[in-house]
């Protein structure tokens, strides 16, 4: 029982604190020019995270994060549109980034922790 829980926690908490990351990260860029890149530095942030948490953090905080960072960070606030072109390309990026690198890069350690 107690080893059940704790395989659902770990990344359960991964993906809090990826979201919670993209929350402030988004607040912090919000008024800055260089928020058009967040996204692609935030890879990054991800990719630490599934080596940490595994797989199911870089494919569902990669979500996460996208969706927290079209909501809050590029315009229009307040929606899950994001009107400017370049900004979209660049969430997209994250996403195929983040999940693809973390999947070539990782796979070895995720079957690892299944066969166990």
């Amino acid at each position: 029982m107690i080893q059940a829980v704790l395989k659902i926690s770990r990344p359960i908490a991964g993906l809090l604190l990826c979201a919670a990351a993209a929350l402030g990260v988004a607040a912090f860029s919000a008024p800055q020019p260089w928020r058009l890149f967040v996204p692609l530095a935030f890879a990054v942030f991800i990719l630490v995270l599934a080596a940490r948490y595994g797989f199911f953090v870089s494919l569902f905080g990669s979500l996460t994060a996208a969706a927290i960072f079209a909501y809050f960070l590029y315009d229009p606030l307040g929606s899950f549109r994001v009107a400017s072109q370049a900004e979209r390309s660049n969430l997209g990026w994250m996403l195929l980034g983040s999940i693809s690198l973390s999947y070539l890069l990782l796979p070895e350690r995720s079957r690892k922790r299944n066969d166990s």
